[in-house]
């Protein structure tokens, strides 16, 4: 297993997102209000609308995450070169697509100093890389949360 670089982190089907080589950097979607659904309809003889509820259910969210190719799965600093650093950021992008390519409920997990909170989350997709430079990439991963927010 993956060794954290901070209290805070975020594990996705098993993938330890919280160490500098896969960096789930910002979850601060995970912790939204759901929307309301439905939409504000005409009442019949009666003059206004329908205020629309807030359900719980279905709720979206995206993970913001960074792969660095200069970095171990232990925080230590590989001195190599930057050819080996692209190397090791592809292989990286290989680990995070498999586990983005599963058609099945995963479970997500929330962990901070104190306190830890999973949910069941379906990943919808792996946005496009964003390739920072040839060893570090940021991406976003879509996810459904099908029971509602993260600790709801």
């Amino acid at each position: 297993m993956a060794i954290a670089y901070r209290d805070t982190y975020v594990t996705l089907g098993g993938l330890h997102l919280g160490n500098l080589a896969i960096d789930c950097y910002d979850w601060s979607s995970l912790f939204a209000v759901p929307s309301k659904r439905g939409k504000n309809r005409v009442l019949p003889g009666q003059s206004g609308r329908e205020a629309r509820p807030r359900i719980n259910e279905e709720f979206r969210a995206g993970l913001a995450i960074r792969l660095r190719g200069d970095y171990t799965d232990n925080n230590e600093v590989i001195y190599d070169t930057e050819a080996n650093w692209a190397t090791n950021i592809y292989a990286r992008l290989s680990t995070l697509q498999a586990t983005c390519m599963v058609n099945t409920i995963e479970t997500l997990t929330f962990t901070a100093p104190s306190i830890s909170l999973s949910a069941d989350a379906q990943i919808e997709e792996m946005g496009p890389p964003d390739f920072r430079n040839p060893w570090i990439i940021t991406l976003v991963v879509d996810l459904t949360l099908p029971n509602g927010p993260i600790g709801a």
